[in-house]
């Protein structure tokens, strides 16, 4: 039965005979609107829109429901609210969030915390991800003040009718007395014991703030963070690949394997390709398996580092430093084949420079002192400074024995003596003591080595210790032993030598003498023999003539090849038969080709003379060269020293006679070569900036330093300067370094720094200076490194 329903309304009606809508009052026909609803119509009408309300919100759920029937129905995902992640803060964006997965830096509001944002790194491979939440730091409320107006008043209340009592009852007593003033109210008598009235005000004086003791433990977890927040960082960053490397090899020294392998796998993170870059750390992780008895795992890590050994650079010190790491554990392996391969592939593919080798040398054995090294290795020429360095490490560490094995595996001969002599420096310095023979430092292992080698590891040994009569008197000895006839000096070889090619000149044996004549040069000058020391000098001298004809001899026989053509193509014919003019051609050139090759020889000849003199003058050596010079002593046939004299050391020489006051020679040679006054001498130059830096004058060192440049003195780097700046506060030591103009070296001299300044107690003080400067991250990393591998295991002595 259906319902009678109101036509203004709509409202059903369920008596059948009303004519007046209950809930409207309209008619039910129609004839009249609605009208004033009576009581409870109210009610009824607020039924009837959520009556609808909740007819429509069944609707959805229906067709969700027919829907979920359907197979093919896919039903469409809430859109999500990512925040994009700006790369680059702004005024508005400064909150930064760190992408987990490559370690990109990007910034929003602090809104952005505990949401879904995406990375600024195009290239992220999961670059959705959900920042961290902000941490809520709680505010103190803020304290009471103690003092309100209420109390303040009420205080000053009290005092005011305090004192009006105090008043009342003196004027009273006054009146009792006859005027007489009041007796004492206290009867005790003033404190008159000093010690009493000292101990009270002791007890009553606040304490000292006293520093905490220095905790090496607490400092090293410091740095540890500290290292990892710089890699991180993307601005004003030269390479974050090598910030990675820093990082893993400072986990490892400070024996936290696990937190190293997590800085490994950062920096595959990284995909820069750059996998040699991990071979130092591997290797520092390699080492603290082996002294944990764990060989297995040492090997397998040396493995892993041998394999990215094939990716080193062709130059550069990053190769060598990474060589010698490497190298000097393939050693402690005993995997000598290995070792060889490695030293043998670095060294024939670059000139490895001694200075990058040195800098390896002092890392590995923990020194990190160049200046020390100095003392018993001299900047020579070596041929082999890499397998020099790895023996000589591997020896001070405790595997000498290894060392003698791998020097026994070398085919190259030249390669096995230099490394001897690696062994011999680091027996010598280890023991700090001279045997009482030369003969008893070559083991007897290694005694089929050519003599010249061993010679020359014997005169290595005494540079290792300061001069003293025992080893002035083996100095002698040694002197004794070296040949007394110095060979012919080169000349230009004949027509058919050259054109057969069947010329040389005798380099490599007399290029040990030289090293060994020079290193008695240094040695013998240092314990103030200028006599015998200049003699050496001389005879090195004659043995570099010997490694090529002159320079001028060698230029000139070249030009005149071309000149005289004919009469060379002439002499060719009749002398080899030669038929046809190709085939006479052919000969011209290959005549032509073969004497060009002299001049290889000529500028060996012109270098190494260069380097003697120049090492005669940095040894104190300039009087009496100057006084060779003007004597004629080392003119004919030294066209070579004539040249290099006037083009490079007449002003040093000039230098060294006016120091010594000696007018007559310094008029002389001002006469001889009038140009010598008109530069500045480097030797003076060098002893300025060491005056100036010793009186702490930074700034007016590196502005004399700056003249070096066109120098032909070896010049005192700005890497070195920073080693014998050690002695000062650390704060200056930072201000020298952080104005070196090579990043290379200022990296390099922030880790040595800090490894030498966390030995001498001075860690704290060095990282509070270098929290002062805005570094950049390798420079950051480069000190904690340094700081990290100085530091003692056991807590230190508060510093002052």
């Amino acid at each position: 039965m259906e319902l009678r329903v109101c036509p203004a309304c709509q409202q059903s009606v369920l008596e059948d005979d009303v004519k007046d809508c209950p809930f409207c009052g309209a008619a039910m026909d129609g004839s009249s609107g609605p009208k004033t609803a009576p009581a409870g119509a109210g009610k009824a009408a607020a039924k009837a829109p959520a009556a609808k309300a909740s007819a429509t919100s069944t609707a959805p759920a229906a067709t969700t429901s027919t829907e979920s029937n359907d197979p093919f129905h896919v039903e469409k995902k809430q859109p999500r609210k990512i925040i994009p992640l700006k790369r680059k803060p702004t005024a508005q964006t400064t909150y930064r969030v760190v992408c987990p997965m490559c370690d990109t830096a990007g910034f929003w509001t602090p809104a952005a915390a505990g949401k879904e944002v995406k990375c600024p790194n195009p290239e992220c491979l999961v670059p959705i991800f959900t920042a961290p939440e902000e941490e809520k730091v709680e505010v103190a409320p803020p304290k009471k003040p103690i003092f309100t107006p209420t109390l303040i008043f009420s205080i000053v209340a009290v005092m005011a009718l305090l004192g009006a009592g105090i008043f009342f009852f003196m004027q009273q007593n006054k009146t009792q007395n006859g005027g007489n003033e009041l007796p004492p109210l206290v009867n005790n008598p003033p404190v008159t014991n000093q010690q009493t009235a000292n101990q009270t005000t002791e007890e009553n004086k606040e304490p000292e703030n006293t520093p905490p003791p220095f905790d090496p433990a607490a400092f090293r977890k410091q740095l540890l963070e500290a290292t990892v927040e710089a890699a991180l960082q993307r601005s004003d960053n030269r390479s974050k690949p090598f910030c990675r490397q820093l990082t893993a090899e400072t986990y490892a020294a400070a024996g936290d394997l696990a937190g190293a392998q997590k800085q490994l796998e950062a920096f595959d993170r990284l995909n820069f390709g750059l996998n040699y870059f991990k071979i130092t750390p591997l290797v520092r992780i390699a080492w603290i398996h082996l002294e944990n008895k764990d060989r297995e795992a040492a090997s397998k890590l040396a493995d892993e580092a041998f394999k990215y050994a094939e990716s080193l650079p062709k130059a550069g010190s990053d190769a060598v430093r990474h060589a010698i790491a490497l190298g000097c554990l393939l050693v402690a392996l005993e995997r000598y084949e290995d070792a060889r391969l490695l030293l043998e592939n670095r060294e024939d593919v670059q000139d490895v420079t001694q200075s990058a080798a040195r800098l390896g040398l002092i890392i590995e054995t923990h020194s990190y002192s160049i200046s020390a090294s100095e003392n018993w290795l001299p900047q020579l020429p070596l041929e082999s400074p890499l397998s020099f360095a790895t023996v000589y490490a591997a020896t001070t560490r405790g595997y000498r024995n290894q060392s003698i094995k791998l020097i026994q595996s070398m085919s190259n001969e030249q390669r096995a003596g230099e490394s001897l002599t690696g062994l011999v420096a680091a027996d010598v310095v280890r023991t700090g003591k001279l045997p009482g023979t030369l003969e008893a430092l070559i083991p007897g292992e290694l005694s089929s080595l050519p003599a010249a080698y061993q010679t020359l590891a014997k005169a290595f040994a005494l540079q290792a210790l300061p001069p003293a009569k025992d080893s002035a008197a083996l100095a002698e000895q040694l002197s004794a032993t070296l040949p007394a006839d110095a060979p012919a000096a080169g000349m230009i070889p004949d027509f058919p030598e050259i054109y057969s090619h069947k010329f040389d000149f005798p380099h490599a044996k007399a290029k040990t003498e030289l090293l060994t004549r020079l290193l008695l040069t240094r040695f013998l000058s240092q314990a103030g023999s200028t006599e015998a020391a200049w003699q050496q000098v001389q005879k090195s001298l004659q043995l570099a003539s010997s490694f090529g004809p002159e320079s001028i001899a060698v230029d000139t026989f070249i030009k005149s090849i071309e000149q005289n053509r004919s009469t060379i193509e002439s002499r060719l014919q009749t002398d080899y038969k030669l038929e046809g003019g190709l085939a006479t051609r052919n000969a011209f050139f290959t005549y032509r080709n073969n004497a060009m090759s002299l001049t290889e020889f000529s500028e060996r000849r012109l270098n190494t003379e260069k380097t003697i003199l120049d090492l005669a003058i940095q040894w104190n050596l300039g009087v009496p060269l100057a006084k060779a010079v003007l004597a004629g002593e080392l003119a004919t046939p030294q066209s070579n020293l004539n040249t290099l004299i006037q083009d490079h050391f007449a002003t040093e020489l000039l230098y060294a006679l006016k120091t010594a006051q000696l007018s007559e020679e310094t008029e002389t040679l001002q006469k001889k070569y009038p140009e010598a006054g008109s530069t500045h001498s480097a030797l003076q130059l060098r002893e300025e900036v060491q005056r100036l830096l010793a009186a702490g004058s930074m700034t007016e060192a590196r502005d004399q330093l700056k003249a070096f440049t066109d120098s032909s003195v070896l010049p005192v780097s700005e890497l070195q300067l920073a080693d014998q700046l050690i002695e000062r506060t650390p704060l200056q030591i930072l201000e020298w370094i952080i104005s070196i103009d090579s990043p290379v070296e200022q990296e390099t001299a922030l880790r040595l720094a800090g490894a030498r300044l966390a030995l001498k107690g001075k860690a704290a003080e060095f990282w509070k200076a270098c929290q002062s400067r805005n570094l950049s991250p390798t420079d950051q990393c480069s000190a904690i490194l340094g700081l990290i591998e100085g530091l003692p295991e056991t807590p230190a002595p508060p510093e002052k």
